[in-house]
């Protein structure tokens, strides 16, 4: 079975849908409901019919093989991220957003997972896609899978030498526990000069996760 891992606030709940929808649609692949949030204020959720495809948000690890990897551009992630007041620590869910991009996040990998250091949002980003870089199976960059989703379909499909069995479904709501309304390129709408100069300090503007595999 496929399985998906990811950075939060990556567009993971689309693809784990697109997934169930076209590889496994008469299989039972729902989980009844879970907890999510910052560690520091985990709420129960509900659940979806596609949760056992999701692997997590950690950290690459040894033993972990034949995963899908999702990845969306960094500087929408930090836009996603900042919205997502659930995810962030309590002293941050009010800052403004130059403050919150170059603040402690408090969480490695899964915002469920206590931090042992301290890493800014971006730093913390960028280590996630270098971990998992070449560690995966197949690999899908948000924005594909939003303008060209049946394409990506058949990417994972030849990488894992599987057949597509469903078609997709038109989504007429968002998807996910905290469903965000971003777009590609959203960040262009947030970042300041600074912003962007302090993004670039940490992530090279010819690092893969700003493009396509």
């Amino acid at each position: 079975m496929i399985r998906v891992a990811s950075h939060p606030r990556s567009g993971t709940n689309l693809l784990c849908k697109y997934l169930k929808e076209v590889f496994y649609p008469d299989v039972n692949l729902s989980v009844s409901s879970g907890t999510a949030g910052h560690w520091q204020a985990r709420s129960v959720v509900p659940g979806n019919e596609y949760g056992k495809l999701f692997l997590s948000h950690q950290f690459f690890g040894k033993g972990v093989e034949g995963v899908t990897y999702m990845y969306r551009d960094g500087r929408d992630v930090m836009v996603s991220l900042f919205n997502t007041k659930e995810f962030l620590p309590e002293y941050l869910r009010s800052a403004p957003f130059s403050t919150f991009l170059k603040s402690d996040i408090q969480f490695h990998g899964s915002p469920g997972t206590k931090s042992v250091r301290s890493l800014s949002p971006v730093k913390h980003w960028h280590d996630h896609l270098v971990s998992w870089e070449g560690n995966w199976k197949a690999c899908v960059r948000y924005s594909d899978i939003v303008n060209s989703p049946m394409e990506v379909m058949e990417e994972i499909a030849q990488a894992y030498d599987i057949s597509l069995v469903g078609g997709i479904e038109t989504i007429s709501h968002r998807v996910g526990m905290f469903p965000g309304k971003g777009f590609p390129g959203i960040w262009e709408q947030y970042f300041s000069k600074d912003d962007a100069e302090y993004f670039y300090s940490i992530v090279p503007k010819d690092f893969w996760g700003l493009r396509d595999v």
